[in-house]
């Protein structure tokens, strides 16, 4: 294993590392971005069957969300972002709708005897009232995107990565080296939990 990490670190390992959270974070941005758009818009009755379509795409290998990626974008850096955004996105979406509905009906009420109409309710009650539990579900799908990530680099190896290390280590038979890598993901995946439950 310590004769990994000399092998990895020569194969540029922080550059990898770079690559890989640089990844995470461009796709956890939109994911976020994307699910609490669309989350949000099922308070109003019209948006919420399309909120309940986009949840059920969870179903959907990663096959199949990586191969309508690559259908519509050519870039390899690109598709792996958007295919980690669409598989982060199905979850969160679930999540939030279902922190939404909830949100108990007296702080609705509430909010009416108060004066304020469907735009405040929603600022005040689901978005202002509700951010913490937001945060909370953001970090616990950043664990799940960080375990995809090293999948969607050795899939698309073009972009480079951990993923790639991995799937070169494992191609030469060279476990010292997995393992050394592996060791690596598990540190910074705990470290981006920590942090994000810092911020919680």
């Amino acid at each position: 294993v310590l004769n990994g990490f000399s092998q990895i670190w020569a194969d540029g390992v922080t550059t990898h590392l770079i690559n890989s959270i640089s990844l995470c974070a461009q796709a956890v941005f939109y994911s976020v971005l994307i699910s609490m758009f669309f989350a949000y818009l099922t308070t109003i009755p019209f948006f919420k069957t399309w909120g309940a379509f986009i949840s059920k795409l969870r179903f959907l290998p990663l096959a199949g969300i990586t191969f309508y990626i690559t259908i519509l974008i050519n870039d390899a850096r690109s598709i792996q972002v958007w295919v980690l955004v669409m598989f982060m996105s199905t979850y969160l979406i679930t999540s939030l709708i279902q922190m939404i509905k909830d949100i108990p009906q007296e702080e609705f009420d509430h909010a009416r005897t108060l004066g304020c109409n469907r735009w405040e309710i929603l600022w005040e009650v689901v978005i202002k009232g509700r951010i913490d539990y937001v945060f909370e579900l953001v970090r616990q799908n950043l664990a799940i995107v960080w375990m995809m990530l090293v999948s969607i680099e050795s899939i698309l190896i073009a972009a480079g990565g951990l993923g790639v290390l991995i799937k070169n280590g494992d191609k030469v038979g060279d476990n010292g080296r997995v393992i050394a890598i592996q060791i690596i993901i598990i540190l910074v995946g705990i470290a981006l939990d920590e942090i994000g439950r810092a911020h919680v």
